[in-house]
């Protein structure tokens, strides 16, 4: 019993520094001080386990541009953050070989939809930010609306244009273009944020989300997303973390 009990307590310290290793394996994946050519980013990233399916990278292009993912791919957890890796490798080729968002985007796909397990997909929002004509593109592949607030107060919605990453090869996304503005800001979120619950069953929503993004453009970036999640927070109360939380904030 003895011998069983220490070779139970070794393996599951051999787990826990494996998990440990991989969690620091992903978080070197994601970019340190992203360049935005102006624009101020700030993200928050909070897997629910030791790894995260979520994911999100920043490149510079080269004709000068910067292209922002954000993606979620379905599940979480290790085989999560496998499929997760998977994209990061796929999304960096495409950006050393395309300028194009769409042939990107399409690269990605394709890629994706030949290497992983046919049951895993990935919603995902793409951004182009080209500098020297102030112009935003976006491709959104299935994923929660992206919204872009100007100073006045609107806010407009950019839903998906096509289908997920990783059902059809052979898929093809609408690109919308947004011709950017001082002090506009841009927020991308996963459903970890929207679809986080309470003690009494009751979801955060995109309502809430909505109402804190306005209530906050006075705030920067980074205090923006930081109300955000201390909203969500206490909206969870002592209810467990059921998925990965990851929430980006662009300011023009």
């Amino acid at each position: 019993i003895n011998r069983m009990s220490q070779s139970l307590e070794d393996s599951d310290r051999q787990r826990r520094t494996q998990l440990a290793k991989a969690r620091r394996i992903q978080r070197n994946l994601l970019p340190e001080n992203p360049d935005l050519a102006g624009a101020t980013f700030a993200v928050h990233y909070e897997p629910a386990d030791d790894v995260a399916g979520d994911f999100y990278d920043v490149r510079c292009l080269a004709d000068g541009s910067r292209v922002v993912l954000l993606a979620d791919v379905t599940g979480h957890g290790i085989p999560a953050a496998m499929s997760a890796t998977l994209l990061k490798a796929h999304f960096a080729e495409a950006c050393e070989r395309f300028t194009d968002i769409q042939e990107i985007v399409r690269h990605v796909n394709s890629r994706f939809t030949d290497l992983t397990l046919p049951e895993d997909f990935a919603t995902a929002v793409v951004l182009r930010m080209i500098p020297k004509s102030s112009t935003l593109q976006v491709v959104n592949a299935g994923h929660d609306a992206v919204l872009y607030r100007s100073p006045d107060g609107g806010i407009r919605e950019y839903q998906s244009s096509g289908l997920l990453l990783g059902v059809d090869a052979e898929a093809h996304w609408s690109v919308s273009e947004i011709a950017t503005s001082s002090r506009d800001r841009l927020l991308v979120y996963t459903d970890g944020v929207s679809e986080t619950f309470d003690a009494e069953k009751s979801m955060f929503g995109r309502d809430r989300v909505l109402a804190v993004f306005s209530e906050t453009a006075a705030l920067s970036p980074t205090a923006s997303l930081e109300s955000l999640m201390q909203l969500l927070d206490k909206f969870r109360g002592d209810g467990i973390q059921l998925d990965d939380v990851t929430a980006i904030l662009i300011e023009f």
